[in-house]
């Protein structure tokens, strides 16, 4: 890493769920060892302090910033308490579309359907615009391309496509209503709380979790300014940053970041990997995402972007 360079990390979940085989789930143990490292060897910043660096010019040496994509209510149960233990400042990007039901994301309820199942395989159907589409997907082995060509094609949809795909997975599976609480997103009053924290920012990650380049223009905007106001509403007080579902370039356009600036946001972030210089755009910056790796091979990913023993 260059001097006036600063890493941001990104999460998703930290849970302790036997059924999760994605490897952006952490494990308690596996995520408090990894802030623990972080807090001894670096210095944790804010989103917000890192912003101020960057127009001052002078980014803090061997800075990290840490992020959570989602909203997921395990960020509130299992996340914010070691975060605070170590005082490690953190934002979190919710989803809104979520909030307060029972409802999952997609991707859940394919797990879901899939793990939970007791046949070895099961088949997924869709139809859209009068089209038929169809995956088999085995859980024994686990069948990894099929899962991520069913994923590809699911975050090409637009918010009402991926409505109706939804309201399609749903109907397909029994689902085991016992672990839903490993699942579940975020409520207002959860939300509420990581808020009262002054080491703590709620972001913005849309309400559908779609690529807002599949968005109309105009569900661009009601994407980006409806779950600000209603997360605003949540916690009384304004909410700047945004984070781009899926977040490849391919994912969102200038025109998207028009929009943002025209709502009020004042930093996205991508999905790009890469380290934050001093040139970089605040309404591209890059993270990379952090996996479920053991404080030895977290440590060592760490260190391939600082210089240090």
């Amino acid at each position: 890493m260059l001097p006036h360079e600063c890493l941001i990390i990104l999460y998703h979940r930290i849970s302790n769920n036997p059924n999760y085989y994605n490897q952006l789930n952490v494990s308690t143990f596996n995520f408090e060892n990894h802030i623990r490292y972080l807090s001894e060897n670096f210095e944790i910043i804010s989103l917000q302090d890192l912003l101020k660096s960057k127009e001052s010019g002078n980014i803090p040496p061997k800075s990290i910033v840490i992020t959570f994509d989602d909203g997921y209510a395990d960020n509130f149960h299992n996340a914010k308490g070691i975060l605070e233990k170590y005082s490690a400042p953190a934002t979190f990007f919710v989803s809104t579309g979520n909030i307060d039901t029972k409802e999952l994301f997609w991707w859940d309820l394919i797990e879901l359907g899939l793990f939970t199942n007791k046949k070895s395989s099961v088949e997924v159907h869709l139809n859209l615009h009068q089209k038929n589409y169809l995956w088999k997907l085995s859980r024994e082995p686990f069948d990894i391309n099929s899962f991520i060509n069913i994923s590809d094609f699911l975050k090409t949809l637009n918010s009402s496509d991926l409505r109706s795909a939804t309201d399609q997975l749903k109907k397909q599976f029994i689902l085991d209503k016992s672990v839903f609480e490993y699942y579940r997103c975020l409520t207002s009053d959860e939300i509420k709380e990581i808020a009262k924290s002054a080491l703590f920012e709620i972001g913005s990650h849309t309400s559908a979790h779609t690529s807002l380049a599949a968005e109309t223009d105009n569900e661009q905007i009601f994407q980006i300014k409806n779950p600000k106001e209603l997360l605003e509403k949540i916690i009384g007080k304004g909410v700047r940053s945004f984070s781009y579902p899926f977040g490849t370039l391919n994912d969102f356009s200038s025109n998207t970041i028009k929009h943002l600036r025209d709502q009020g946001y004042i930093t996205a972030l991508a999905d790009i990997q890469g380290n934050v210089s001093l040139m970089d755009d605040n309404f591209k910056l890059p993270r990379r995402y952090i996996c479920n790796w053991d404080e030895i091979n977290f440590k060592n990913y760490i260190q391939t972007f600082f210089l240090v023993g």
